[in-house]
């Protein structure tokens, strides 16, 4: 099969993850780091997200009856937003 459960869920966290950073530079009011980079930003951020969620158990909205695609998204701007703070903090601001 080309689209396996696997693909399926790496294709809606890569999506996600470019979604939370366009979102969180959006929040920033103009301080972006442009579409694309701010794209990528959003991935890593999703992938510091998602470690971070799990590494330190910080929420588990999916035992509480949410769908994993919103605990996805949390994470991942979470993480957007975190490692936005994390690149001004080290001098690197548009």
């Amino acid at each position: 099969m080309l689209f396996d459960n696997e693909m399926t869920n790496l294709l809606m966290f890569v999506c996600i993850g470019l979604l939370a950073g366009l979102i969180v530079g959006e929040l920033r009011q103009g301080e972006g780091y442009g579409l694309l980079g701010n794209a990528i930003i959003g991935f890593l951020g999703a992938l510091l997200g998602g470690f971070l969620f799990k590494r330190f158990e910080i929420v588990d909205l999916v035992n509480i009856g949410f769908p994993p695609v919103m605990q996805t998204a949390l994470s991942a701007v979470v993480g957007a937003g975190v490692l936005l703070f994390l690149l001004d903090r080290l001098g690197l601001k548009t």
